[in-house]
């Protein structure tokens, strides 16, 4: 794969993650407007629970059949690639059926053991997603794995509009009923969003299956089948790992989700507050999601990208594409994140007045933002060169530090629910720094500090203090918030782009490249 291939894809699916996080704050504000803070810790509480299960059914398996689709394209197997497709089609049915079903299984004892019995419609809501979400999770993976990301991109934007229209539909609704039963509305978005980003993405496939039939008959090459058993053992090998992987570090959330409550209760809360104080987090929270849509779709072209490399043998390529998404997530998340530190209360009162409280929060949860998108990056650089185990034996232990550190520090009074984001933080800290020295081992990578690190950190901090000065000032003039706060980030962005440019952090190489990346016709399979 052509290295602009590799940043287009990257592009389309940031973009498309970026417009899915807006759809998201659309759809967040109102619901948060309306069922308020004990309402969105009800909808939170069986969500992260939700995205452990989706880990297993669907997490794994994107990357799994892109990685393999990938490596059968650059042979010119598009007859094996589209095989690999079908079988896995089959299977995820299975497997999606399984997860809903123990979802039902399980209700009534979560519910009982874990959380307040008014999640019991939050989690019902839930029940069918899974099932989806792992069918549509097969389509997703063969297009990213030939190189067809805006397929991606759309049913992603689909998904985050039924959610969105359907979710938010039916919270107003049943409003009337209760707030349970607004909660339980707006988590069927989850699944109405899986069901339309489902058929946009089957729709998608129909109309290019002619066109994928002909690359097929036309270009592929003659050569042994894989059987259905070992296709199958590939898969697992690849996804398995990555699926535990990925629940790892779903652990560190689901571990907030049931855990906090009983903490909370421990330092003398009662239950309405421990309530809404978990609201507070998943508010804050959501912010932080917003610009990871970066950093995922990075990770999603990278695994792909280094497997085709690998396969052909070129080690010097795979530590530049490394380098080159290290940079760009850099380059992007730490302005995003010293931003949110600086007007983590201005940005809260705009968006979340309710929520207003949880701007410490949100400030903690600053420094598990860069955490985060470096180790989506160094884990997938792992998953390409095919030691998918070591992330998941890294972000097991990085779990057993959140889950004591949280369990120590939401225990104490004046601390509470601010020990889970110091605990998430750490416990990434340490996953991020144990990935690290194995991509070193394995590949002897090592990032270039002055261009990768140091410009863009000194460059945010000098917009940091901008920021800073630009609100507290405009502030004074204008007297209103919401004016400022998008002022201020405007003057932020120009000045970081600026300062960078100055400092050499970004090269007019780098301003072309990006203006490449822009996809000028329909890409062509050859």
């Amino acid at each position: 794969m052509k290295k602009k291939s590799f940043l287009a894809g990257t592009l389309i699916l940031a973009i498309s993650g970026i417009i899915v996080r807006f759809i998201g704050l659309f759809y967040k504000l109102p619901l948060a407007k309306l069922i308020g803070e004990e309402g969105l810790a009800l909808c939170g509480y069986p969500y992260q629970l939700y995205i452990v299960l989706l880990a297993i059914s669907s997490t794994g398996i994107p990357i799994a059949i892109s990685k393999l689709v990938s490596e059968k394209v650059a042979i010119r197997r598009y007859d094996e690639a589209h095989r690999i497709f079908k079988i896995t089609l089959v299977f995820m049915l299975l497997v999606g059926a399984l997860i809903s079903l123990i979802l039902y299984i399980s209700s009534d004892y979560l519910v009982s053991y874990f959380w307040v019995k008014e999640a019991y419609y939050s989690l019902m809501g839930l029940i069918l997603a899974p099932f989806f979400v792992a069918i549509m999770a097969v389509f997703r993976g063969y297009f990213q794995g030939m190189q067809m990301m805006t397929v991606s991109a759309i049913s992603q934007v689909f998904e985050a509009l039924g959610r969105l229209i359907i979710g938010l539909g039916l919270a107003y609704l049943l409003f009337d009923k209760g707030i349970e039963f607004a909660a339980g509305g707006a988590s069927f978005g989850a699944t109405a969003g899986a069901i339309v980003g489902l058929m946009s993405i089957v729709v998608v496939y129909l109309n290019k299956r002619k066109f994928l039939n002909q690359n097929i008959n036309k270009n592929s090459v003659e050569g042994a089948k894989e059987s259905v058993y070992e296709i199958a053992h590939r898969l697992i090998k690849i996804s398995v790992p990555i699926s535990i992987g990925t629940v790892a570090g779903a652990l560190m959330p689901l571990v907030d989700s049931l855990m906090n409550k009983s903490r909370l209760l421990a330092a003398g809360f009662s239950e309405q507050v421990s309530t809404i104080l978990f609201g507070r987090l998943s508010a804050a929270t959501t912010l932080i999601n917003f610009p990871l849509a970066i950093s995922i779709a990075l990770s999603i072209s990278l695994v792909p990208a280094i497997s085709e490399m690998k396969a052909s043998g070129s080690n010097y390529k795979i530590k530049k594409r490394i380098e080159d998404a290290f940079k760009m997530v850099l380059i992007l998340i730490i302005p995003a994140a010293a931003g949110l530190f600086i007007l983590a209360g201005p940005i809260m009162l705009l968006l979340f007045p309710d929520f207003s409280d949880s701007h410490n929060i949100l400030r903690i949860l600053t420094i598990s933002l860069i955490l985060i998108s470096l180790n989506q990056i160094v884990t997938a650089a792992l998953q390409g060169l095919g030691k998918v185990m070591i992330p998941v034996r890294n972000l097991f232990i990085g779990a057993i530090f959140k889950i004591i550190i949280s369990f120590w520090l939401v225990g104490i009074t004046s601390i509470n629910i601010n020990g889970a984001a110091i605990g998430t933080g750490i416990g990434y800290l340490i996953v991020f720094l144990l990935n690290y020295l194995c991509l070193r081992k394995y590949i002897f990578f090592k990032l270039k500090k002055i261009d990768t690190i140091i410009k863009p950190l000194l460059t945010s901090l000098i917009m940091s203090v901008i920021v800073f000065f630009s609100y507290n000032n405009l502030f004074k003039i204008m007297s209103n918030n919401s004016i400022v706060t998008l002022t201020s980030i405007a003057i932020g962005g120009l000045f970081y782009g600026l300062i960078l440019f100055l400092l050499g952090g970004i090269s007019k190489k780098d301003i072309t490249r990006i203006t490449d990346m822009l996809p000028k016709r329909k890409r062509k399979i050859d």
